[in-house]
């Protein structure tokens, strides 16, 4: 309830005028995020920083809450020459300076990291640490390949999810470095040999896949997930930030209008690699799928009469 009370009092006119600007669709400066206890101030002057923060500062310690200095970043970009580079804010708060981010270093807000390149690098480390632990992990235990899939699907896709939603991470270093991790293991598994197909795992059970999805595949469904919740948020700044940011590598995702629409067409694709493009395999495959449909066919029209 005080933050809250806090929050309408720098929502006056004295304050509003404070903030960063990103320009249409965005009218109105932002200058304060507020999740739970965090907080985030964005302006486009050193000096609104300060002033927001001494409005702040005053207002904890008349509610008797406590700032700490020693968990507070600072992180700020300026532009000289034309170009945008990174510097070091002096910014107080109880005559304490606040640690500013370092050159080539990163700082942390609700699971997302940010530095001045924004190439997600952590996000990076992460994601290749966690991939190979858990799938060394699943490797040693001692269980049918069909369960280790399964365990792949409900453990270790689900561990790696949030990553795979807040990081704009390119799809393709995904493909040449999880998915390829990925499907080492899946043919250790299944002693599946370097020139056998991986295409006819990753299909339904109806046609006699492993219903398993890669983990690009996953990246797409988080990412389209997250545009989603942009699009239909009951926030008008949140509908304005889906709209502005519908550029670049955001159409691929805004093509899909749910998750399960992506594991459908990547498979259309897969089936379309298998009858066209695989040779002695795909004759296999297919043989198998005209006799096994036939037969279901025959017997439903046994049933039938």
């Amino acid at each position: 309830m005080v933050m809250n009370t806090f929050i309408q009092y720098i929502k006056t006119d004295q304050f509003c005028q404070l903030g960063f600007n990103a320009g249409q669709p965005f009218l109105t400066p932002k200058h304060w995020f507020q999740f739970a206890d965090d907080a985030v101030i964005t302006t486009g002057e050193e000096y609104e920083t300060q002033i927001l923060l001494n409005a702040f500062t005053m207002w904890c310690n008349w509610a008797k809450m406590t700032l700490r200095v020693d968990k507070c970043k600072s992180f700020g970009i300026i532009k000289r020459n034309s170009l945008s580079k990174q510097y070091f804010p002096k910014i107080y708060v109880n005559h304490g300076l606040i640690t500013a981010v370092k050159e080539n270093e990163s700082f942390c807000y609700l699971g997302r990291f940010y530095n001045f390149p924004m190439d997600n690098v952590e996000h990076k480390q992460f994601l290749l640490s966690e991939t190979s632990s858990i799938l060394e992990k699943i490797d040693r235990l001692p269980l049918h390949s069909k369960f280790k899939l399964e365990l792949y699907m409900k453990y270790l896709l689900p561990k790696i999810s949030w990553h795979l939603t807040i990081a704009d991470i390119d799809r393709t270093w995904i493909k040449q470095t999880l998915d390829t991790m990925c499907h080492n293991k899946f043919r250790t598994w299944l002693e599946i040999p370097p020139n056998g197909t991986l295409d006819i795992l990753l299909l339904g059970k109806s046609k006699f896949g492993f219903d398993i999805i890669d983990v690009s595949t996953k990246f797409t469904e988080c990412q389209v997930i997250l545009r989603n919740k942009l699009k239909d948020s009951s926030c008008l700044d949140t509908q304005n930030l889906f709209y502005a940011s519908s550029s670049n590598c955001n159409v691929q995702y805004d093509g899909f209008s749910t998750a399960k629409q992506v594991a459908k067409e990547i498979r259309k694709d897969k089936i379309f690699n298998i009858e066209s493009k695989l040779t002695s395999q795909s004759l296999i495959i297919k043989s198998i799928w005209r006799d096994a449909f036939q037969g279901t066919c025959s017997e439903r029209l046994a049933l039938g009469s």
